[in-house]
């Protein structure tokens, strides 16, 4: 399925055939200046969070936790970050090896990191976008299978930190439990088995919504061709991730990277003495995460960092270290990928500029 979507033409109405870089017609159509109040809304909605994550806290004494911070926990929370990029990498690697068995696992692995850095500094996860459209040819698969992978990715993360991090919340005790607005762990955990379950009856609801989009959108056929374009896509990502023989191989390699990552959250955490229950990152972490879907500012400020101080809060640490822990492991998460992006990238540039250039001389 997955083989012949990448080696087909781009679907109805996509217009990911276009460069990137060609923006007249989009300046003239109006989607520049709509993606401009987007980004807006987005810094807008950070901004308030960021307020809400500094009302009734001494800075002062903040930056002083996060200073007194121990270099060893951190230097392994590293680590372990960059060990779950790379089990992502991997995972990536593999899904594209479905349509291009001659893949080259490291010039994958580039991609994937220069992709990841790029989401963490600009707006709307262009990082994604530039890893479907930017590096397809380099791939060797064309762009709409390349953001189907994405999209696939996207859909197996969010399935393991839900389950994750019902996980986490049947593991802690019951008082904490009941403090975090009284959401149990088997709740959670159920909700997350239940959408894995649901992914083997997405065949029989792609019919239902495509039928709702031609009658719904008859008069206008632009739209109704582009929607059901994207529907289309959305439903070959959802039947490849419940395929018997994928689904085992990406939740594992999904289980190990997020594992990896609630290793570099508590890490962090214990490199804080201030903490009084340094177990709470392992909820921090699929909480922050999730909270980034929500509109923000480029790299999530704001957003992640008030989930990430408000879970720890609830969880039984004070106001200040849980601002502070939040502020760290934000500045970690987002230092490792764009460190290990920007290797890549100039890596890639002189390959293509400097070393190709003497080459040919």
């Amino acid at each position: 399925m997955l083989k012949r979507l990448c080696q087909s033409d781009s679907l109805p109405g996509c217009r990911l055939r276009r460069s990137p870089w060609d923006c007249e017609q989009d300046w003239r159509s109006g989607r520049i200046s709509r993606r401009v109040v987007k980004l807006l809304i987005g810094c807008l909605v950070g901004a308030v969070f960021l307020a809400l994550v500094l009302h009734h806290v001494d800075v002062r004494k903040v930056w002083h936790e996060m200073l007194r911070a121990h270099p060893g926990p951190l230097l392994l929370a590293c680590l372990f970050l960059l060990l779950a990029y790379l089990v992502r990498a991997e995972r990536w690697y593999l899904t594209l090896r479905a349509v291009n068995s001659s893949l080259a696992r490291m010039g994958t692995t580039g991609i994937f990191m220069m992709g990841i850095a790029a989401n963490c500094i600009l707006p709307f996860r262009l990082g994604d976008f530039m890893r479907g459209t930017m590096f397809n040819r380099r791939l060797g698969v064309n762009a709409s299978g390349a953001l189907v992978t994405i999209l696939v990715e996207k859909i197996i993360d969010l399935l393991t930190i839900i389950l994750a991090g019902g996980i986490a919340l049947m593991a802690l005790p019951k008082k904490a439990t009941a403090e975090f607005h009284g959401v149990g762990g088997g709740i959670v955990l159920m909700v997350g088995l239940g959408l894995v379950l649901s992914l083997f009856f997405m065949k029989y609801v792609r019919a239902i919504v495509i039928w709702m989009v031609e009658v719904i959108l008859r008069a206008a056929p632009g739209p109704r061709a582009r929607i059901s374009a994207l529907a289309g896509e959305a439903f070959d990502a959802l039947d490849m991730v419940a395929h018997p023989k994928m689904l085992p191989v990406l939740l594992g390699w999904s289980v190990v990277s997020w594992g990896l990552e609630g290793c570099a959250f508590w890490e962090v955490a214990r490199a804080m003495p201030v903490l009084a229950d340094p177990s709470a990152a392992w909820v921090a972490m699929p909480v922050a995460t999730l909270s980034t879907a929500l509109p923000g500012t480029p790299g999530s400020v704001g957003t992640f960092d008030f989930f990430a101080a408000r879970t720890m809060r609830l969880l039984g640490n004070s106001h200040n270290a849980s601002t502070a822990y939040a502020f760290l492991v934000h500045a970690t998460v987002l230092l490792v990928p764009v460190v290990l992006g920007g290797g890549f990238f100039i890596v890639d540039y002189l390959r293509k500029h400097v070393f190709h250039k003497n080459t040919s001389n």
